[in-house]
């Protein structure tokens, strides 16, 4: 039984997350570089 291939909730937050701080920051990039 491999448990990388449980989903597990936690871990599904996790990369949620991070995916999520990763759009975040590229939003954050785009409005910075349209404001300046």
């Amino acid at each position: 039984m491999n448990i990388f291939t449980f989903q597990d909730p936690a871990s599904e937050f996790a990369q949620a997350l991070i995916q999520l701080h990763h759009y975040i920051f590229f939003i954050l990039i785009v409005i910075f570089g349209v404001v300046t």
